[in-house]
């Protein structure tokens, strides 16, 4: 049986690291867009402000775009293991 290449090994290892880290950075931006945007949906629903409701949307567009990185980076994280 063949032995694995250190150095391989070691590459593989480094590069799901990153791409974890990646996937936790961007995951928490999606909790810190949420979050902020907690107060707009508050004025949007409770008193009609029509601004934030167009900031709503616009954070909403953000956190779309941000959750489709994170499901890029997980299909190619398994795609990798």
């Amino acid at each position: 049986m063949r032995k694995p290449d250190s150095n391989r090994v070691r590459f593989f290892c480094i590069n799901i690291i990153v791409y974890i880290c990646i996937i936790m950075t961007t995951f928490e931006k999606l909790k810190q867009i949420l979050l902020d945007t907690q107060g707009d949906v508050d004025k949007f629903t409770g008193k009609k402000n029509q601004a934030a409701g167009t900031r709503v949307r616009a954070a909403m567009q953000q956190i779309k775009a941000l959750a489709q990185e994170v499901r890029e980076e997980v299909l190619e994280l398994r795609e990798k293991a």
